[in-house]
């Protein structure tokens, strides 16, 4: 079970009684409960400082004692948004970032999503870490054994801020690319945006549109991980543009004639 970023606002593990309803919800009437996957703010507390996360995890009741997994601790901020840059400087003339009520946001310091027992490798991309190709790699599953690779990517988003306009739209379909890419399908788990289920060659499963409330219980479609992108990207991009230049000199030398 996938919920969006934004569904529990603030430090949702430190909230004992919204914990517990969680586990109740999730545990009532089956005999083993759902691999429950979530997005949160987090906090940790070093040297009489405070530092803020924004951070997914997947929790598992059927096991206490080891409840949560890794974190995966956003790796590419929004800035002015998540935090402020220069932000001793500029808070000096009375700014802040926008979304937070708190200090800025930090940055991941460790890359990579954490194995999840049960399911299969995956990327983790909050919100819009989905719109940067190469993202994938960064995010790739750490803790494993010959490099391997990613067999989904997980997106989770809150896109409330756009409203019903071009921008959650926009926001799905630069998802859609970062399929064709990786050949991995996506999951879109989003807050007043577009969810869905994206299948590895950039196809809309199925989805739940702006301010559309549901839920969606599909499978994962088959990968393919060998694409033309991961392949040969590095490679093909660098000669393209050399021979893009090669023929922009060549006709602006080529000889005018004016007769």
């Amino acid at each position: 079970i996938i919920w969006p970023e934004g569904a529990v606002p603030g430090l949702m593990l430190e909230d004992a009684s919204l914990m517990k309803a969680i586990k109740t919800t999730m545990t009532s009437g089956v005999k083993t409960a759902p691999i429950f996957i979530t997005q949160t703010l987090r906090a940790t507390h070093e040297q009489n400082k405070t530092k803020y996360y924004n951070s997914a995890l997947a929790i598992n009741f059927n096991k206490p004692d080891k409840l949560f997994s890794e974190f995966y601790d956003k790796q590419k901020l929004v800035p002015f948004g998540e935090y402020l840059p220069a932000q001793t400087w500029l808070e000096k003339i009375g700014l802040k970032s926008l979304t937070s009520a708190m200090e800025s946001l930090s940055k991941g310091e460790k890359s990579g999503s954490p194995m999840i027992t049960g399911l299969p490798p995956l990327a983790y991309q909050i919100c819009y870490e989905i719109i940067f190709p190469g993202q994938s790699e960064k995010s790739a599953p750490r803790n494993t054994r010959n490099n391997q690779q990613a067999e989904w990517i997980l997106n989770l988003s809150n896109d409330s801020w756009y409203g019903n306009s071009t921008g959650p739209r926009q926001h799905i379909n630069q998802a859609r690319y970062r399929a064709i890419e990786e050949g991995v399908p996506i999951i879109r788990s989003t807050s007043g945006g577009i969810s869905g289920l994206i299948d590895s060659y950039g196809r809309q499963i199925n989805q739940l549109s702006v301010g559309e409330e549901g839920v969606i219980d599909t499978n994962l479609p088959a990968n393919h991980l060998q694409t033309i992108y991961k392949r040969s990207f590095n490679y093909i991009m660098p000669l393209l543009v050399v021979f893009i230049l090669l023929v922009c000199i060549l006709i602006i030398n080529r000889p005018y004639n004016n007769s």
